[in-house]
């Protein structure tokens, strides 16, 4: 849901998209993944409200966020409503026409692997 203003809500994860992320490996995060920093700031500056959406504990993602630098995001691990886009390193884009074919959608999101396991 665009805000009543236009402003678009990009929801963005943290494992993965934000930090440099190989599984849990007890966890301990990594540094910010090469262009990160700089696609918050050219969101921002295009007038959309990011977030960040992960299952990680908050003040753990806000101690990182700030000591890599980033502006101060609001940090969720739910699913809102208003987020109209979210960014993840484990996702696959759904649309109806993709259960047409079951099988093929089937294998599709069996043999998936997000790009840290490549």
């Amino acid at each position: 849901m665009t805000l009543q203003n236009g402003q678009k809500v990009i929801a963005l994860d943290f494992d993965g998209v934000l930090h440099d992320y190989h599984g849990w490996n007890d966890g301990k995060t990594g540094p910010p993944i090469a262009g990160a920093f700089l696609l918050v700031a050219a969101l921002k500056a295009a007038g959309a409200e990011v977030i960040v959406f992960t299952t990680r504990d908050r003040d753990v993602v806000t101690q990182w966020l700030e000591d890599e630098g980033f502006p101060i995001l609001e940090i969720r691990n739910d699913k809102w409503s208003r987020i109209d886009v979210f960014v993840d390193d484990r996702a696959v884009t759904f649309t109806p026409d993709r259960v047409r074919f079951p099988e093929v959608f089937a294998r599709e999101l069996l043999d998936f692997e997000p790009h840290w396991r490549k």
